[in-house]
């Protein structure tokens, strides 16, 4: 597969504190990565910084032009209708706004495209910005936390729409994210972060049969254990 993202020694500090320290990372199109790690570790900033939020204070980040932002908080404009939103920059092109109609199909909600956005429910807002992301046809989509502050059921649904679509659109993927459970549900690689480095690096398609609740159980320990989470704080299988 061609290279997605490709980064080379990259250091990022604040305030003299170093938070990303020397790191490498190759992901290419296709290929679902979760960052994991406890808060603090650098990985929001990592995310950041590919999307071109963030400086580079050394090193190198190649990253695709064509690239999409999902946030914990869907930031829609909630004096504009959904079409709009999804719309955003490009309302008056025809062309866009049939784009737009079929992505809102895509992640069904095509009965709601003059809907405002605080009649939505929280995975309905996410599921705009999603499609918001995704009527760019991004070559990469960077995904920070956009799950959690939805409850279990919808999380679920919103876990699977976003495996599946990224499957039909087949662009180089990042998901910064606290939860093991869903890192396992839908990375192709998982990397787990500690003081602005990468601890780990599954890739769990070739490590790890999908089908094998031992196989699962085994990744879910180590990556707990990577995350140095006591055996206390664990919930019991």
């Amino acid at each position: 597969m061609s290279q997605g993202v490709s980064i080379k020694g990259l250091v990022r500090s604040f305030g003299g504190k170093v938070v990303i320290n020397q790191l490498d990372l190759e992901v290419p199109y296709g290929q679902f990565v979760c960052l994991l790690g406890r808060s603090g570790c650098g990985k929001t900033t990592l995310l950041r910084t590919i999307a071109g939020l963030e400086a580079v204070d050394a090193g190198k980040v190649i990253a695709p032009e064509q690239k999409s932002v999902v946030f914990q908080d869907p930031r829609l404009l909630p004096w504009r209708n959904v079409l709009f939103n999804v719309q955003f920059g490009d309302y008056e092109n025809t062309a866009s706004r049939i784009k737009a109609l079929e992505t809102l199909e895509e992640v069904g909600l095509s009965d709601h495209i003059d809907a405002y956005p605080l009649t939505l429910s929280g995975g309905q807002a996410q599921r705009v910005a999603l499609a918001r992301a995704l009527i760019r046809e991004p070559d990469l989509l960077l995904l920070d936390e956009p799950f959690a502050a939805l409850d279990a059921l919808t999380k679920l649904q919103m876990q699977k729409l976003v495996r599946d679509l990224c499957k039909i659109h087949n662009p180089a993927t990042i998901l910064v994210t606290h939860d093991v459970s869903e890192a396992i549900r839908l990375a192709d690689r998982i990397l787990v972060m500690r003081d602005g480095q990468f601890i780990s690096d599954i890739n769990i398609q070739q490590q790890f049969n999908h089908h094998s609740a031992k196989d699962i159980l085994a990744l879910q320990e180590r990556l707990l254990d990577d995350l140095q989470v006591p055996l206390e704080q664990r919930q019991p299988n």
